[in-house]
């Protein structure tokens, strides 16, 4: 397993290289969408790269998601700007290297892709739990159906295992990575803006928190707000996990930032 990020991007100039002899490292640039000085810098590691940033070079480079997990997290851990970012990238390090925790194959993620399946993942940890199909259809408002094809992908696909007469999840978190090319995860993703505005009729106020207003940016701004969300998420996820429970409810975060008009 690669220790260091610039790893995966010299393995990849190389391997274009060795397929064709005239690919040069300023070819190589314009591929990754940076200047040649910018990427000379890179690979000498005199500079880092943003979160945000390093999700285009990894898009780029090809990678698998598993890849893209760790070149992203290594990336967090080394080069976040936020102090709580590069702790919590140095633990999703430890969990990668110790195997407690997998970023799922394209196949395994289009598997379990309803929002339901997710939620039963987290409800594992709910008091009173039961892993039946009538206790999860009650909870989630899903049909029997739906619970026992979530309760079998989840069994098949090793999410969930036995241990003595309590059934426990194999990982600490689905991991997934976004991607344009994949429509399963935009029906998620879709699924998951569903569940928000279901919620503003079916929970009360106290009970959620929905909000947005609108301002000004450049363009440029996108980078910034990206990584600034990324430590904000990362900070939420990293102390709610730090918890031990009783756990009573499955809730989703969903942080938002979109454009509202058409580029020039």
């Amino acid at each position: 397993m690669k220790k260091d990020f610039v790893d995966f991007i010299i393995d990849e100039f190389e391997r274009r290289k060795s397929i064709n002899s005239d690919y040069t490292a300023s070819t190589f640039a314009k591929d990754l969408n940076m200047s040649a000085p910018r990427l000379n810098q890179l690979l000498s590691r005199k500079i880092g790269l943003s979160v945000p940033s390093a999700r285009v070079v990894a898009d780029r480079l090809g990678l698998s998601a598993k890849n893209t997990i760790l070149f992203l997290t290594l990336v967090e851990a080394k080069h976040s700007r936020s102090h709580v970012s590069r702790m919590i990238g140095r633990k999703k390090l430890t969990e990668l290297t110790t195997e407690k925790s997998q970023p799922m194959t394209e196949k395994t993620f289009s598997a379990i892709k309803e929002w339901y399946t997710a939620a039963i993942f987290s409800l594992i940890h709910v008091e009173g739990f039961q892993l039946s199909a009538e206790w999860i259809s009650k909870r989630l408002g899903i049909t029997l159906a739906q619970a026992q094809s979530s309760i079998d992908k989840l069994v098949s696909n090793g999410f969930f295992q036995k241990n003595g007469d309590r059934w426990e999840r194999t990982t600490r978190l689905l991991q997934f990575v976004a991607d344009k090319k994949n429509n399963d995860i935009k029906d998620y993703n879709l699924q998951l803006l569903d569940k928000a505005k279901e919620s503003v009729y079916g929970s009360s106020p106290d009970q959620r928190e929905i909000g947005a207003f609108m301002l000004s940016v450049q363009q440029d701004d996108i980078i910034w707000i990206r990584e600034r969300m990324s430590d904000f998420k990362n900070s939420i996820l990293k102390e709610l996990m730090g918890r031990q429970g009783p756990f009573d409810r499955v809730y989703c975060l969903n942080l938002l930032y979109y454009p509202m008009d058409v580029a020039k």
